[in-house]
């Protein structure tokens, strides 16, 4: 990743903590768009987020990132009181299952 990327993921990392609750979702996906792991720890602890919005966003992209590092954050998220941030959760699992860092390629437990 170049400078000017690391700068803009330097940036997205801090509008995670913007008041707004539409800034910090977007901002969320578009990390996952990017794929940086330097934003696996910011999106981690997104997972935490009071808003539901967020916590989803947050769980879609660090599932994105296939790291094998995510799956205990994630695995707590499956205990969400929503449907559909525990859906989130699953689905990144689920992609995670797949990831290219774990051993075997495979995640199992």
């Amino acid at each position: 990743m170049g400078e000017e990327a690391r700068s803009a993921v330097s940036v997205l990392i801090q509008a995670l903590q913007d008041q707004s609750q539409y800034v910090r979702s977007r901002v969320a996906l578009a990390l996952g768009k990017i794929g940086s792991v330097d934003a696996v720890l910011a999106l981690t602890q997104s997972l935490k987020d009071p808003n539901q919005e967020i916590r989803a966003s947050a769980a879609k992209s660090l599932g994105k990132m296939r790291k094998m590092e995510i799956v205990p954050a994630l695995t707590q998220v499956l205990q969400d009181e929503l449907w559909f941030v525990r859906g989130a959760a699953a689905e990144a699992l689920n992609r995670s299952r797949r990831c290219s860092t774990c051993p075997n390629s495979s995640i199992t437990g």
